[in-house]
């Protein structure tokens, strides 16, 4: 999937309309043969979109599971980077999907896995890493399409707004959600609040400088992106600023430290975006710093260990990307860590 089409489906997803029924025989997107990983670890994962990352600090590893490859296969595919080599940790227990939900309870020291899709169908499954294998978990979660996520240290939970949901049974449709839900290790709560109003493919973040869960941007439809940013402690919603990154979807974040929360990519009608923001004090700032290519649909992890911010794969000019960089707060410095060696011509 190119950018163009990229692009293309971004806007389509936000407005399509698809069938829904109350059964979860119905809500369960159909089971997909997952594509074949790379055989080769200095391959890494072969280049993704549309997969989740979180970073494992009891075993000091950024997990990359799920997503779509080049070849517009969805893949059920968890590796694992250890700071120097990539490793394929498995390859069973969830299905194949891509717009998975993923996020590293560090109370728990286990890594969280929520629905996703395939084949133009959801799923509401949940399962958990332990660092050696999967768990499927009950009861199951929301069925979402392109949720925002994060997990919050304070309070031990794995947080999910919005995304699109099924219209009820008999509709034609799809329609974004402003739902907040929560994950305490054992069930999915939906919260009964008000907070920011619908939209898809946006992105959260625990912000450490405040102690809440940061929120910003999204689509709102066809040609529709929100610029605004929101907190979310536990209990209320609040409305932070309505200025910063212009408006786009397919955006990564993430925490950076004392530094703040870090913004980069995206997607919007001007296409793929390069640019690096940090909120810090209140408000966005632009970070003058050359990095990754412009990209959507990458994704970005806080590794405490060595703090840094890793960002793996994404959508490109140049199609789906096989790449990772980290981002040093301290220096403002974009680094390439990776990226698959050429091979030697004949």
């Amino acid at each position: 999937m190119r950018c163009k089409n990229h692009s293309l489906y971004l806007l389509a997803m936000a407005a399509t309309v698809m069938t829904s029924t109350s059964s979860a025989a119905a809500q369960q997107a159909t089971v997909t043969r997952p594509a074949v990983p790379s055989a080769d670890p200095s391959r890494g994962p072969g280049g993704l979109h549309f997969h989740g990352v979180a970073f494992d600090s009891a075993r000091g590893m950024l997990l990359v599971f799920g997503g779509q490859n080049a070849a517009d296969e969805p893949t059920n595919a968890l590796w694992g980077w250890d700071g120097s080599a990539w490793r394929l940790l498995a390859n069973d227990g969830p299905h194949a999907r891509m717009e998975p939900v993923l996020a590293y309870d560090a109370r728990r020291a286990r890594t969280v896995m929520l629905g996703g899709a395939v084949d133009g169908g959801r799923f509401f499954d949940t399962w958990e890493w332990d660092g050696s294998r999967w768990h499927r978990i009950t009861p199951n979660g929301p069925a979402l399409g392109h949720p925002a996520w994060t997990y919050d240290p304070v309070r031990g939970r794995v947080v999910v707004h919005g995304g699109s949901r099924r219209l009820d049974p008999g509709r034609e449709g799809q329609v974004m959600s402003r739902v907040t839900w929560e994950y305490d290790g054992q069930r999915w709560v939906k919260r009964d609040t008000v907070g920011p109003p619908e939209r898809s493919a946006h992105a959260m973040a625990f912000d450490p400088t405040r102690g809440a869960i940061l929120m910003t941007g999204g689509s709102a439809g066809p040609g529709a992106q929100r610029e605004d940013t929101w907190s979310w402690d536990g209990t209320t919603w609040r409305l932070l600023a309505t200025d910063g990154p212009p408006g786009r979807n397919g955006h990564a974040l993430a925490p950076a430290g004392d530094a703040g929360v870090l913004l980069f990519g995206g997607w919007s009608e001007l296409g793929a975006h390069d640019a690096t923001w940090l909120w810090a004090d209140g408000r966005w700032t632009r970070v003058d710093a050359a990095g990754p290519p412009a990209r959507a649909m990458g994704a970005m992890a806080w590794d405490p260990i060595r703090r840094r911010v890793l960002l793996y794969g994404g959508t490109g000019v140049s199609g789906v990307l096989n790449d990772l960089w980290e981002f040093d707060p301290r220096s403002r410095r974009w680094t390439e860590v990776w990226k698959p060696a050429v091979p030697p011509r004949d």
